[in-house]
């Protein structure tokens, strides 16, 4: 068994026993020698040990080899009786066409997974690609943080070749008489990364060997980094010094916790909460890293930071929020009990007679209940008539005097009558409708989760 094979054989034989089951693997096939080498031996492993395969093909019909890629791919699959599907792509390659790609054939991926129940799919990066990958952040000066590189395991993505150098799969490759297409394109030098791989690279390997070992031990290192900054995150988290709120999606982060640890500790612990938004931080430049640990170390109440596209952060007393504004939607519901409201709820008692105060509660004749009562969102202007001055009083005045941030403003149930006239701010004030002295009362009850 060669040392691919054996690679691959040890790794399989983990997955069996973590799972106690034969997995199946969707093999990313593109039909170029590195994936069609990942699909040989995997091929004939599967028949030594448990296992099973499934093969995907997207076929982008960018450049003359396209098809008979294809061809040659359904062909080896057909011969050995391998399941596969095949995809054509129409994707406008005028720019941005490899962010487009991934994006389509990862959407495809993620079909099949459902469909066939896969549990991990496989791509065929190597060595040589992870070198390329670390190289090109190098010479982008990239944040530390992406100098992690490509990932053999990536939650339900294998890389089993990452250790394979290319000159190991060609070997491979012509003693096993394997058939494969290139793909022209990737001979084309307007792209960085091509560019890096035909021109850059073979002098770096003459010219500055050095810089490839440092390269790889910076990988490394970064590496443990992120295992510290998990861990780093699990005893925060347990100690309630960030906090997720689900509805609305937002975290809160204790700022004094967060800025005792290392800048690079911290960068990763920032960077992994935005992956709960679906955004990645890699290429976040380390000047608006900068410039962001400056916002929060100036710790200005109330002021905001846009940390990426449509991410924000803001300054809360001690803590700093990150959220998704276009998350937050305007609301406007009918009361009931059991009324949710983002991350609190109403609840309605009809029996209990409160002679309460409580800005936790409110009582409300039943016949001016009946016409409608309503739960909203805060909307610039909105007046309370207050029920200890009986004046007007300007909600966003309270939230200021109660140092509201601007995102409890935006999230703050107010409840008004059925001529949408504010009567409650939940834990703030009630207005002269609340009605302690009638005992036919409904009360209502809020309640934060």
């Amino acid at each position: 068994m060669n040392k691919i094979n054996k690679n691959i054989y040890d790794e399989i034989i983990k997955f069996n026993l973590k799972n106690n089951s034969s997995p199946t693997f969707l093999l990313a096939v593109s039909g170029g020698v590195d994936s069609i080498v990942m699909l040989d031996v995997f091929f004939k492993l599967c028949n030594k040990i448990k296992f099973t395969i499934f093969v995907s093909h997207i076929n982008y019909q960018i450049h003359n080899n396209s098809n008979e890629a294809e061809t040659n791919i359904k062909q080896y699959c057909t011969k050995n009786l391998i399941p596969y599907e095949i995809v054509r792509a129409d994707i406008n390659n005028s720019s941005n066409f490899e962010a487009k790609a991934r994006k389509f054939r990862y959407d495809v991926f993620q079909k099949l997974i459902e469909k066939n129940k896969i549990k991990y799919i496989c791509t065929a990066h190597h060595w040589d690609d992870q070198l390329e990958t670390l190289f090109m952040k190098h010479i982008q000066n990239a944040p530390i943080t992406s100098f992690r590189g490509v990932l053999e395991f990536n939650k339900n993505i294998w890389r089993p070749f990452l250790k394979c150098r290319k000159n190991e799969i060609l070997e491979y490759a012509n003693i096993n008489k394997l058939n494969w297409v290139d793909d022209s394109t990737n001979e084309e030098k307007n792209y960085l990364r091509n560019k890096i791989r035909i021109e850059d690279i073979p002098k770096l390997k003459i010219n500055n060997p050095n810089l490839i070992t440092e390269l790889f031990q910076k990988k490394d290192h970064i590496l443990k980094l992120f295992k510290i900054a998990e861990l780093t995150k699990a005893i925060l988290f347990s100690s309630k010094l960030i906090i997720l709120s689900l509805n609305p999606f937002y975290f809160m982060v204790d700022i004094n916790s967060i800025l005792k640890l290392d800048v690079v500790i911290r960068q990763i612990i920032i960077q992994s909460l935005l992956n709960d938004f679906k955004i990645n931080l890699q290429n976040m430049t380390n000047l608006h890293w900068k410039t962001f640990w400056q916002f929060i170390g100036k710790r200005k109440i109330g002021k905001e930071f846009i940390l990426y596209e449509n991410i924000k952060t803001l300054i809360d007393r001690d803590n700093l929020i990150i959220f998704n504004p276009e998350n937050i939607i305007s609301l406007s519901k009918k009361m009931k009990n059991n009324l949710n409201w983002y991350n609190s709820k109403f609840y309605l008692d009809e029996s209990e007679i409160h002679q309460n105060e409580s800005n936790q509660y409110f009582l409300v004749d039943r016949t001016y209940y009946g016409k409608g009562v309503y739960v909203r969102n805060w909307k610039h202007g909105d007046l309370l008539i207050d029920n200890r001055s009986k004046k007007n009083k300007k909600i966003s005045e309270l939230f200021i005097k109660n140092k509201f941030s601007k995102l409890h403003k935006m999230i703050h149930p107010i409840v008004v009558d059925y001529e949408d006239k504010p009567i409650w701010i939940p834990s703030l004030r009630h207005s002269n409708c609340n009605n302690i002295k009638n005992k036919e009362n409904i009360v209502i009850k809020w309640q934060q989760n």
